[in-house]
């Protein structure tokens, strides 16, 4: 009951935080994922400061989005999300 009920109250402290990001912040979420629902990165999302958060979904790909076969494709992707962002 202790682990549900703290995975409660990060959850809510997520989404707080959300609300108060101030660098751009890319999530990645496997669609299929059963660990985690995707429905909670799509939240966070929405409580981001406008234009900070952008949201990927990867329909099928399940928790460990990197570990897929399209792994190498999705971190060519975060590179490529970060190159105009670091200087």
């Amino acid at each position: 009951a202790k682990l549900f009920f703290e995975f409660r109250a990060m959850n809510a402290a997520m989404r707080e935080a959300a609300a108060k990001i101030s660098m751009p912040t890319l999530v990645l979420h496997g669609g299929g994922d059963v660990v985690s629902s995707p429905v909670g990165s799509e939240r966070w999302i929405r409580t981001a400061p406008a234009g900070l958060a952008e949201l990927r979904l990867y329909p099928g790909l399940y928790h460990e989005i990197l570990n897929e076969p399209e792994g190498p494709r999705i971190a060519g992707e975060i590179a490529e999300w970060l190159k105009p962002r670091i200087s």
